[in-house]
């Protein structure tokens, strides 16, 4: 069994504006939370947000994975699609 990794998240919901973006640390702790949103593609705009406030830099997309840079350190943190929306009755 692998290490447990850091994630985004873009997640759906049955709000009005049904896109967030929320952080979960690798031990499944929600770290961070964005404003919800009404479109979903402007989730790669809140990814960036977070990972600026944790001094990371989106420096491009890559299979699904968002390509962050930190002073001299480059890496992937993976960017999963999670559906909250209510199942109609």
């Amino acid at each position: 069994m692998g290490t447990p990794r850091s994630r985004f998240e873009i997640v759906t919901t049955d709000a009005d504006q049904p896109f967030h973006v929320r952080y979960r640390a690798g031990n499944s702790k929600i770290v961070q939370d964005s404003e919800n949103l009404t479109r979903k593609t402007s989730a790669k705009s809140g990814i960036a947000s977070i990972a600026k406030e944790f001094g990371y830099e989106v420096t491009g997309w890559e299979d699904g994975k968002a390509i962050l840079k930190q002073i001299a350190v480059v890496g992937s943190v993976p960017v999963l699609e999670v559906d909250e929306r209510t199942p109609a009755s």
